[in-house]
């Protein structure tokens, strides 16, 4: 299969336009990657955001602003309309550190896509130790408790993955969690497709300056990384129940 075969859907909520410089200096080489590209933005987002990602000729949809969660499921419905057999989700703000850093790597991720009916993407070791230590050590429990559910180490909240069709069709159906990262991959295993999930860690999903949140200071930080690890571990375990 083609590498243009796999299309591009992600997310961005971005009142401010903090990203809007670094987006504008690899947005062509995204597009070349991906000539099929969609986007949700949320209806909050800097509209020097939305201009620069129709004028790339993204297919872009606007959404209310609800969500990392609805937002990845807004735009993996959206997708029903749409007839290509595999995509790759990742979250833009960290889509743009990927392509600013390791763009090369870009090509073998979507070779193991077409692999898997679904793909997990990690982190290597120095990418996940490039965040903050409230993302470290929040997201480092969350992966031991994902781990031990999915039987296998892995990264599972570094803000993208790969998955066929079949897979996106199924958790459109599905998906309801708070969180979606654990979830997905476990909808995906509880289908009993195993042996159709891969695993990938790359060195582009590093932390740079604007991936950072929008939290006010260090404790809300702290506070609403807690509270993600919660809903992710809490969606670990209802997918645990219905998994027989």
């Amino acid at each position: 299969m083609k590498n243009n075969d796999v299309a591009l859907i992600t997310i961005i909520h971005d009142i401010k336009g903090l990203i809007y410089r670094p987006l504008s200096k690899v947005i062509n080489l995204i597009k070349a990657y991906f000539p099929q590209a969609y986007v949700a933005v949320s209806n909050q987002t800097s509209e020097e955001i939305i201009n620069i990602l129709k004028q790339a000729e993204f297919k872009v949809f606007i959404i209310e602003k609800k969500g990392v969660a609805n937002a990845r499921r807004k735009i993996a419905e959206y997708m029903k309309n749409y007839s290509h057999e595999y995509y790759h989700y990742c979250d833009l703000d960290r889509l743009v550190t990927w392509f600013s850093e390791y763009p090369n790597e870009i090509s073998l991720v979507k070779q193991q896509i077409i692999k898997y009916d679904y793909l997990i993407i990690g982190r290597t070791l120095s990418a996940f130790n490039s965040h903050p230590v409230q993302w470290k050590d929040t997201e480092h429990i969350t992966n031991r408790v994902f781990s031990y559910e999915f039987r296998k180490n892995v990264d599972v909240t570094a803000g993208s993955c790969g998955m066929s069709r079949k897979s996106l069709l199924e958790i459109t159906d599905k998906s309801k969690a708070k969180m979606t990262d654990a979830e997905w991959p476990l909808i995906i295993r509880n289908s009993h497709k195993d042996n159709d999930i891969g695993y990938i860690e790359v060195n582009g999903l590093k932390y740079l300056e604007y991936n950072k949140s929008q939290s006010k200071n260090e404790l809300d930080e702290w506070t609403s990384r807690t509270r993600l690890t919660y809903l992710i571990c809490q969606s670990i375990n209802e997918l645990k129940r219905a998994h027989k």
